[in-house]
């Protein structure tokens, strides 16, 4: 039986998403040899804007997952819907349209078997670091924000075995700028006055991401209608 699976998230073009699943995976009603699952990627912003979502999982990615229902094939999908957002392929409405997300062999090296979203540079991880502590830290009040869980490695570079350091050294130096505090193992970290002063800069950072991505898909539609 399906279960929802709640969590909150920042993309790394700046989108805050609530990703809400109905887990786990199940064979697809077709008949197919693809696993599928539903949910909802929200712009967590209070604007209302959402894209309902079917991750399609392929067989060859199956494959190589210990289990259709474990914490890999949760992170894979999480991941896959974040690095959906940020190449624009959700049109985000306030109504309801299923939107395919293939969990395919785009996402997985098969060759050098590793996971692959993103590869990010040390000033994306410190773009990231500040706006997942803003939105999650201050927006969504958690306070502290671990700055480097499993999930994040995975989505900037999975394939990068110094990510975690990376990430946290994002931290430190966010914090010599003023806008970081952090514990004393460097691992958890909250906004200071400073970081809450920028709220404008990270919401208007938000807005120009969602423009770019309402943007492609009004010149999509309009190349559908002509």
């Amino acid at each position: 039986m399906a279960e929802k699976v709640v969590g909150k998230c920042v993309t790394a073009s700046g989108f805050p998403l609530e990703i809400e699943l109905e887990w786990p995976f199940h064979p697809a009603a077709s008949g197919s040899d693809w696993y599928v699952l539903h949910g909802t990627a929200r712009l967590d912003d209070g604007s209302g804007l959402h894209a309902d979502v079917a991750v399609h999982l392929t067989a060859s990615i199956r494959e190589i997952l210990p289990a259709v229902d474990g914490p890999e094939a949760l992170m894979a999908t999480v991941n896959t819907i974040r690095k959906a957002m940020d190449d624009k392929q959700f049109e985000m409405l306030k109504t309801g349209k299923r939107q395919p997300c293939p969990l395919s062999s785009r996402q997985y090296s098969i060759k050098n078997k590793h996971w692959w979203f993103l590869e990010a540079t040390d000033e994306q991880l410190k773009a990231f670091v500040k706006r997942k502590v803003f939105w999650l830290g201050v927006v969504n009040g958690t306070g502290s924000v671990e700055v480097a869980d499993s999930v994040d490695h995975i989505y900037l570079g999975a394939k990068d075995k110094n990510i975690a350091y990376r990430l946290r050294e994002a931290a430190k130096a966010l914090a010599g700028e003023g806008y970081l505090a952090l514990d004393a193992a460097g691992e958890q970290a909250s906004a200071t006055d400073k970081l809450r002063g920028e709220e404008a800069q990270m919401r208007a950072e938000k807005d120009a991401a969602l423009d770019g991505l309402m943007a492609k898909h009004a010149f999509e539609g309009a190349g559908n209608r002509s």
